[in-house]
C-alpha cells in the first residue's frame, strides 16, 4: 500500500488545502518540484517536467503573471474566452500534445544552452543581446533561470526586432543582388 501512494505521488502534485485557484495550483506544483529536486538529487534547472492543468497557471485570479510558473513547463488544457469562460474543446487535443511535445524539445535544446552559457538563448540570440547597451547590465540575469519576466520580455523583443531587421536587410540585399543580376544580364546581351 505505501509502494502504490509513493508511486501515485511521485506522478501527482500533493493537495495543499489551497483550494483550486491558479496560486493553489502553483503552490502545489512548486511543493512537487521541490520534493522531486530533493528525492532525486536534481537541481530544478536540470528537472525537464511539463504541467497540463485546465487552469490557466500563467496568470493568478487577479490576472497578474504567476511567477511561479514558467511557459516552458505548461500547456493548458482549456482554451479561455474570458475570465473562467472555457471555449471550444477541453482535453488533450492533438494540437494541445503537439504543444506539448515542442516544449519539451524546447526544454531539452534550453538545457544545452545553459551548459554553453547563454542560459535560454541560441549563440546568434545572446550576442544580439551582448552588443545591446540597455541589456548589457542584464545579462547575468538573463543566463538565469530565475530572470524576472519582464526583463525576458524585453530582451525577447529585442531579439524579435533585431532578427526581423536582419532578415529585412538579406530580404533587400537579395532583391538588389537579383536587380543588379539582371541589368547585368541586359548589359551582357547587348
Amino acid at each position: 500500500c505505501d509502494n502504490e501512494k509513493e508511486r501515485r505521488s511521485f506522478w501527482s502534485t500533493p493537495d495543499l488545502d489551497h483550494g483550486t485557484t491558479p496560486e493553489g495550483r502553483a503552490a502545489e506544483i512548486q511543493a512537487w518540484v521541490r520534493h522531486h529536486c530533493q528525492t532525486n538529487n536534481v537541481k530544478q534547472n536540470d528537472l525537464l517536467f511539463l504541467i497540463l492543468d485546465d487552469l490557466d497557471l500563467l496568470y493568478t485570479d487577479t490576472g497578474k503573471r504567476n511567477e511561479s510558473i514558467q511557459q516552458q513547463n505548461f500547456v493548458c488544457t482549456v482554451s479561455y474566452k474570458s475570465h473562467r469562460q472555457v471555449e471550444g474543446e477541453v482535453g488533450l487535443t492533438k494540437e494541445r500534445v503537439e504543444i506539448a511535445l515542442q516544449k519539451v524539445q524546447e526544454q531539452c535544446e534550453m538545457m544545452k544552452r545553459r551548459k554553453e552559457g547563454t542560459g535560454i538563448w541560441t549563440k546568434d540570440e545572446w550576442e544580439l543581446l551582448s552588443n545591446n547597451v540597455q541589456l548589457r547590465p542584464h545579462l547575468q540575469a538573463l543566463r538565469s533561470d530565475d530572470c524576472p519576466s519582464w526583463i525576458l520580455d524585453i530582451a525577447r523583443s529585442h531579439v524579435k526586432r533585431e532578427q526581423q531587421k536582419q532578415k529585412q536587410q538579406n530580404g533587400n540585399k537579395g532583391n538588389y543582388l537579383i536587380a543588379l543580376g539582371r541589368r547585368w544580364c541586359c548589359c551582357c546581351q547587348r
